[in-house]
């Protein structure tokens, strides 16, 4: 099946076939330069007929085969715009801070998709990193099997001096059972976020995007699968379900991976220093204070909900 996309980025012919194979690497792109028959003066000529040249919207949709960004639908135009500035290959790029805090932020589903995102937060440089993902729904979805797939994330993700430590916050969506089951049976503690101000949070994870604050691994395929194409409907009321890819490697869903990624950023602890009060201070001329043992990173948070909830580890 060969066209260029339509001026509509919710067409069937791009959300059905165009997005999806675009994802997992399988959709065969031709630009006006592969075309052998056109010249590098004819080609020009093209150009030359549209005052905006190559920055033409139409230009890039039917002779670029690019399909056209509608800000007004698209849920996060923002990370589209800066994506080769927020997904990075490699966590060196990063220079993971000497400092830091671990935080989870998850949205639960059973029809639709459970995506927990794991990452920390860098004081210095106010950005929030997210280093990976664990996608998860249906009948598989157990609690038993989301615990073991958390502790197994957090060990290889979460580590300060060679050694694994527990995350500073854990933040999922209000499903008390669950969280009421992975404390009790697992000793892994979330607490519920607050959703009120669905939209404010949205606009606040866009600025984050804008301003440079949020840096993704590649690795995290469905996060970025998500922000890339999810879109509003019609009425801005709900977000649209986005198909899965061909190969069903990538889900869609209901974009969970988007309130995962705001529930989380909402819930970071900004304020929060990391570093001890002496650090890098110069005691005397042979003795510089540097990596210190880190303070306890028990969540104040997390010990609240507990009390709230009354949640007590099984003696």
């Amino acid at each position: 099946m060969a066209s260029t996309p339509s001026p509509d980025p919710s067409h069937e012919f791009i959300t059905e076939f165009m997005i999806p194979y675009k994802a997992t690497g399988r959709l065969k792109v031709f630009t006006i330069y592969d075309n052998p028959n056109f010249t590098p003066e004819i080609i020009q000529e093209i150009i030359d007929d549209d005052p905006l040249g190559v920055e033409s919207p139409d230009f890039k949709r039917e002779y670029m085969c690019e399909i056209t960004v509608d800000n007004e639908s698209t849920i996060c135009s923002e990370f589209i715009h800066n994506k080769d500035t927020i997904v990075f290959s490699n966590e060196d790029e990063m220079n993971t801070p000497e400092y830091l805090d671990f935080y989870v932020g998850a949205d639960i589903g059973y029809r639709d998709l459970t995506v927990m995102l794991f990452g920390y937060y860098d004081f210095k440089s106010a950005q929030l990193i997210i280093l990976s993902e664990l996608v998860m729904n249906g009948p598989d979805m157990t609690t038993e099997a989301l615990a073991r797939e958390i502790s197994k994330l957090e060990q290889i993700y979460f580590i300060e001096e060679g050694q694994p430590v527990s995350p500073y916050l854990r933040i999922m969506d209000n499903d008390l059972k669950l969280i009421n089951d992975l404390r009790q049976l697992h000793s892994i503690d979330f607490i519920p976020t607050k959703k009120d101000n669905k939209e404010g949070a949205i606009n606040n994870m866009k600025i984050w995007m804008n301003q440079g604050r949020v840096k993704i691994h590649e690795r995290c395929k469905t996060l970025i699968y998500h922000l890339e194409y999810g879109q509003w409907n019609k009425t801005r009321s709900d977000f649209k379900r986005l198909p899965d890819s061909v190969d069903k490697s990538l889900r869609g869903g209901h974009v969970d991976a988007i309130p995962a990624l705001y529930y989380l950023i909402r819930n970071i602890h900004t304020y929060r220093n990391p570093y001890p009060n002496n650090y890098g201070r110069e005691i005397n001329e042979n003795s510089h204070v540097s990596r210190m043992h880190k303070e306890s990173n028990k969540s104040e948070g997390a010990e609240f909900m507990r009390k709230l909830l009354n949640l007590r580890k099984k003696r």
